[in-house]
């Protein structure tokens, strides 16, 4: 599904690598190298936590390093001597940057342009954002086919779905049934869920 060249290394570019779904692109990369395999991290962006960005960043060592947050991208410029990208002109130029496989690992909707633009250039789009999958799913859709790229899920419940689906036609799925397998209140009697309001949700 990745269009890479199996015999060079393969470029991963991270939006939202401080999060969950960043932190373990970044573990799976740390142990694939183990392994022999290469992995060579282009590109880190996080929306604020400069503390744990500039710590992947010394490990990982990307050519660009972007805090969507601009005050904190200056702040990190200043820490490590070097131009550290911001905003919306900051993920736009990450996504036209040199990667195989961009990992949408970030929350919002921030991001959607520079997924667009990926998928465009024909890249592989690796996608853990939900929120973009919501409200923009026709556009990313449009930019894959336009440009040749690839929408690979990877979060856990629509990643489930796409290897369900994987070799099946969809004319034959009528409808998918997605439980409800985690959260916030996972594990919590049902007397207590009564009282959950949509604040803690």
């Amino acid at each position: 599904m990745v269009n890479v060249n199996k015999d060079s290394p393969i470029k991963i570019a991270v939006i939202g690598s401080t999060g969950s779904i960043g932190t373990q692109t970044l573990d799976v990369i740390r142990e694939e190298n183990k392994e022999g395999s290469e992995f060579i991290v282009s590109a880190l962006c996080a929306k604020s936590n400069i503390e744990l960005l500039l710590r992947q960043a010394e490990e990982f060592n990307p050519g660009m390093i972007c805090v969507f947050d601009r005050e904190k991208a200056q702040k990190a410029s200043a820490i490590i001597g070097r131009e550290v990208l911001s905003g919306r002109e900051g993920l736009l130029m990450v996504a036209d940057n040199d990667y195989d496989v961009l990992v949408a690992a970030n929350s919002g909707l921030a991001g959607v342009e520079a997924f667009i633009h990926a998928l465009k250039r024909g890249k592989s789009l690796a996608i853990a954002n939900k929120e973009s999958i919501v409200a923009a799913w026709h556009l990313l859709k449009e930019a894959a086919e336009e440009g040749n790229g690839k929408i690979i899920p990877v979060d856990s419940e629509h990643s489930a779905i796409f290897q369900c689906l994987k070799g099946e036609r969809e004319e034959d799925v009528s409808r998918i049934i997605l439980t409800a397998s985690g959260g916030p209140f996972r594990g919590r009697d049902i007397s207590f869920l009564k009282n959950v309001t949509p604040e803690e949700t």
